[in-house]
């Protein structure tokens, strides 16, 4: 979304600019609330026949065979790779798009100390592919072993993550055949790993094209924020979140065991040693996410906060900073970092930050002390909370997902001036 330009002749001081600016960024979000569904739609694999791993003698052309004769029907020889025509081809947000051989793209969206799955320095938590086109029959380049799930108008294939086969070369393809000619909407949700896109075959007489979004979203988080446990492209309480609010172009700078002051013992970056990852690419929204990773660290907390917060608000003077409580489930000890941190962030009085409780709010987001593994009988837990005792479980990323999203709007519609 374009920043308006402070320095020109509008007619209004700055502050009623940045008002302005708010209230415009508070609409476009609020507008999720018309939306049909609540929750994930169910999956249905009659929207389109899916084969993986679709045999071809060249990376360039995929052959489409009637399987009752065992001929070939038609051959799609219009190859689009990404890195010829990135117009083409929509991708979440990133820090850099990184190329491996034959043209595969990773997208880097958080620093590493670590040995990153993209290279030394980042890896790829939860990105997304997105283009139109009007094929009936199209083959997606993905990099043999990456795991995806596949969405179609908004339709999930399946629910379960699907991995590119690996046929003894650098490209795996995936060919889907539909009813008919017409556009449609292809998503590819990549789990955070070392997935890879190249691009799509269809027929010379076939379009492909992508939309941009009109937001540029970071959200700063752990490992709840990488979709830890199940990890299934697209279906973790992040991209729920964003997807409920018409959030398409994010990025997530997660890793697990960081906060703002932990840092695992200095083996990995906290949010204030990689606040770059938010900076860097000029985001028009700021999630942070509050997390139990800082646990036990109340008394170093005000400090970390203010370095974060200092640096994030220098760089993006205009941007909405939307301050998430932590995920998981409801403790005393997670209650108190998560109310020190609320105490923190309501102290620089910034009219553009909101703030959203989600363990210190009246109606937690988890209730109970049990898990999937270990029922307790106490609360929504025994349902929601994987057998590690800590992470959500499949069900429980999306519960969490729609509960966050709900929890979002009242806090914009309390917002809004």
């Amino acid at each position: 979304m374009a920043e308006y330009d402070i320095g020109t002749e509008t007619g209004l001081n700055n502050d009623q600019i940045a008002k302005s600016i708010f209230n415009e960024r508070i609409d476009y979000l609020l507008q999720s609330k018309y939306k049909d569904s609540e929750s994930i739609p169910d999956a249905d694999d009659s929207i389109c026949t899916l084969s993986l791993g679709a045999t071809s003698d060249s990376v360039d052309t995929v052959d489409i065979i009637d399987s009752t004769v065992g001929e070939i029907i038609e051959t799609l020889t219009n190859q689009i790779d990404y890195v010829s025509n990135t117009e083409k081809f929509f991708h979440s947000l990133a820090m850099e798009v990184f190329e491996y051989g034959n043209y595969y793209a990773r997208l880097a969206t958080v620093s590493t100390l670590q040995t990153g799955n993209v290279d030394d320095n980042y890896s790829q938590v939860l990105p997304k592919w997105e283009f139109y086109t009007d094929a009936q029959s199209i083959a997606i380049n993905l990099m043999r072993s990456s795991q995806f799930t596949l969405q179609v108008d908004g339709v999930y294939h399946s629910k379960s993550t699907l991995t590119a086969p690996d046929p003894g070369d650098n490209f795996s393809q995936q060919l889907l055949s539909f009813d008919g000619k017409k556009t449609r909407k292809i998503t590819i949700n990549f789990s955070s790993g070392a997935s890879g896109f190249r691009g799509v075959s269809v027929l010379p007489t076939d379009s492909v094209w992508a939309m941009q979004s009109p937001l540029k979203v970071v959200l700063d988080g752990d490992s709840f924020s990488t979709g830890t446990n199940p990890n299934i492209g697209g279906l973790s309480y992040v991209p729920i979140l964003f997807s409920r609010l018409n959030i398409n172009n994010y990025m997530v700078s997660g890793e697990g065991g960081t906060g703002f002051v932990n840092n695992q013992d200095d083996t990995k970056y906290n949010y204030v040693d990689r606040v770059s990852d938010v900076t860097s690419v000029n985001p028009d929204i700021v999630f942070v996410s509050l997390t139990v990773n800082d646990n036990g660290y109340e008394s170093d907390l005000p400090t970390a906060i203010d370095n974060w917060y200092t640096t994030v608000r220098t760089a993006l003077p205009n941007a909405m900073i939307i301050v998430l409580g932590a995920q998981g489930r409801t403790d005393t000890s997670t209650q108190t970092m998560e109310q020190a941190a609320i105490t923190q962030f309501e102290s620089y009085d910034d009219t553009n930050l909101i703030i959203v409780p989600i363990v210190t709010a009246d109606d937690p987001i988890i209730s109970g002390t049990g898990n999937d593994g270990s029922l307790a009988d106490d609360g929504n837990a025994d349902i929601y909370i994987y057998s590690d005792g800590t992470h959500y479980n499949e069900d429980g990323h999306i519960f969490a997902g729609n509960q966050t999203y709900q929890r979002v709007i009242d806090a914009l519609e309390s917002a809004r001036r």
